[in-house]
């Protein structure tokens, strides 16, 4: 999630592919928040 505003800042739109490596000992719950997060705005 450190990235995430670095992310939004690249202008990614709705139907664009973006690769995730997701790693720590709370990569299911990032995913998921993730996932969410880009449904819901993108």
């Amino acid at each position: 999630m450190k990235k995430l505003m670095a992310l939004m800042g690249l202008g990614v739109k709705c139907g664009d592919t973006v690769d995730i490596t997701i790693e720590g000992p709370d990569e299911d719950v990032a995913a998921e928040t993730i996932e969410k997060f880009f449904k819901e705005n993108l």
